[in-house]
């Protein structure tokens, strides 16, 4: 927890590779995310995604279920992290069930031109305040290749869940931290 708050203090030191409001204003456009199992609108700048806990549907080959949405196809513009620390973001939860952890994950894909496939890693989300903006940073010490950064995204794992519950969310204000 040390860590997360030592990079919120320095989330003030200014964006990289692109303008803090370019970074939000691409994150926020609906239209450039692959949805699956949850529902996403863009309201002014910012992305409001509802992901409804459906023990009884989703896909096959998933237990229980799988939502998420991801933003894979990066413009060249957009791709370069290579000075970034972190990347922060404002989110804020609203969530139905009554469970302390909100086991929400965020992923960064990465992609060299010569690669076939994309890899990825996956960072959890920090405890959420329910019913508030929570000021979110995440390292990015573990993406093995920031200066090819090809998408980002968000899901949560049902199997963390009961039935029925609603796990929605609004996020903005997303900004690189300089190393």
């Amino acid at each position: 927890m040390k860590i997360f708050r030592t990079l919120v203090a320095v989330a003030a030191a200014g964006s990289i590779s692109l303008s803090a409001a370019d970074l939000s204003k691409f994150t926020a456009d609906v239209k450039r995310w692959e949805i699956a199992e949850c529902t996403a609108k863009t309201e002014a700048t910012a992305l409001v995604v509802n992901m409804p806990v459906d023990h009884k549907g989703g896909q096959k080959g998933y237990f229980v279920g799988w939502p998420r949405l991801y933003m894979r196809k990066f413009q060249a513009q957009e791709k370069d992290w290579s000075k970034a620390k972190a990347i922060s973001f404002d989110l804020k939860l609203e969530f139905t069930g009554k469970t302390a952890k909100y086991p929400l994950t965020f992923h960064v894909f990465w992609k060299k031109p010569q690669d076939k496939k994309a890899t990825s890693i996956t960072i959890p989300v920090p405890a959420l305040k329910n019913n508030s903006v929570n000021k979110v940073v995440l390292p990015l010490n573990k993406v093995a290749d920031l200066a090819n950064v090809s998408g980002i995204g968000f899901n949560i794992s049902e199997v963390h869940y009961k039935h029925g519950e609603n796990f929605k969310f609004t996020v903005s204000n997303f900004k690189l931290i300089n190393k």
